[in-house]
């Protein structure tokens, strides 16, 4: 599942989506949820950051669709928990928040490639 910050972060550091595929042991879908995609749509950003918005925005839509409940960070944490998904964050404290929860989350490292943090056997 991934969240806004990790959208406009892989766009902003060039590091391509398609390569969480190569972190995961076996077939897994990309979700990105209705508020998520809600909020990307209402970030006022501008110049070179609203492209990227824009562009997220486009790739946020060939992804399946998940409609959670609630604000965003709350909906993700739920539903992973409930679920056995995988989030896809850069966000700290949600990604504490995840880990304390015992969720799998994927997370930008040095700016140039996806990491791993959590029960890797959850992949």
């Amino acid at each position: 599942m991934l969240d806004t910050n990790f959208i406009i972060s892989s766009l902003k550091f060039g590091i391509s989506l398609d390569m969480i595929g190569d972190l995961l042991t076996r077939n897994h879908r990309v979700l990105v949820p209705e508020n998520v995609k809600r909020e990307l749509e209402n970030l006022d950003l501008s110049g070179k950051d609203e492209k990227m918005r824009r562009i997220a925005i486009q790739l946020s839509n060939h992804y399946d669709t998940l409609d959670l409940e609630g604000p965003v960070d709350e909906g993700i944490l739920m539903y992973s928990k409930d679920n056995g998904a995988i989030v896809a964050t850069n966000d700290k404290e949600l990604r504490k928040r995840l880990r304390d929860n015992g969720v799998t989350v994927i997370y930008i490292r040095n700016r140039r490639y996806y990491a791993i943090d959590g029960n890797i056997q959850n992949i």
